[in-house]
């Protein structure tokens, strides 16, 4: 595709319908992008706008109702052998280079020198982050959580010490589904997405049972990824 390709040209005689389907776009270094539209000639003039150096591109036309399952079916089959560029339902978020994130910090704390006025943990709200994370803290089998919590965590989040707060979140005992016989006790999120929660079930004998619930696309579950999950159900 050159700049002056007439593109609404090659669907002049293409009915409505016909404009609708998963398209593939070509980079110049070599990378891809998929994705699907409802209109081919309207999504390829807002790339242009976007992508000055798209050289080709490829178009399948399908129905509405099947625009999600085969535009998924496409990034899983195209990133086997190219980059994409899609930031989205792919396993190499804007292709397979380095992600650079810029990180700023602005927070500030005061600090007391005046024992007193100290906060602590005792005096911490019961309801704060803080006091929340405490009463998990002093439940028995914390050692245990946390320990696969940090396995999980190790396989799957990059930098966990430096992107925490920027690229993913903690919460202890979170506000979420909450009856009389289950409670979440923590829930781990990266961005919007709750990556995996932990709820504890109470038993008919009185005792409690602890589930780990991983929040993951399964066509894409890696082996290693599989493996912990097993382990964690044991």
């Amino acid at each position: 595709m050159e700049d002056s390709a007439p593109v609404a040209a090659l669907f002049a005689l293409a009915e409505s319908e016909e404009l609708c389907g998963i398209y593939i776009l070509e980079f110049e270094d070599g990378a891809r992008y998929v994705g699907q539209t409802v209109n081919i000639v309207h999504r390829y003039a807002d790339h242009r706008r976007s992508h000055g150096d798209i050289v080709a591109f490829g178009f399948a036309p399908c129905a509405r109702e099947l625009l999600n399952a085969y535009e998924r079916a496409a990034i899983v089959h195209e990133q086997r052998g190219y980059s994409l560029r899609n930031k989205m339902l792919t396993d190499q978020p804007g292709g397979r280079e380095d992600l650079k994130i810029q990180m700023a910090s602005g927070a500030t704390l005061t600090l007391t020198w005046e024992r007193s006025r100290r906060s602590t943990i005792s005096v911490e709200p019961q309801l704060s982050k803080d006091g929340r994370f405490w009463q998990l803290a002093e439940r028995s089998d914390y050692a245990n959580v946390r320990h696969e919590l940090a396995r999980f965590m190790h396989e799957t989040i990059p930098s966990p010490s430096r992107t925490g707060g920027l690229l993913w979140s903690l919460t202890a005992f979170p506000a979420t589904r909450k009856n009389k016989d289950r409670r979440r006790l923590l829930t781990l999120n990266a961005g919007s997405v709750e990556v995996l929660f932990v709820t504890e079930w109470d038993l008919e004998n009185g005792g409690t049972e602890l589930e780990w619930t991983l929040n993951l696309w399964p066509e894409g579950l890696s082996s290693r990824l599989e493996a912990l999950s097993r382990s964690m159900d044991q």
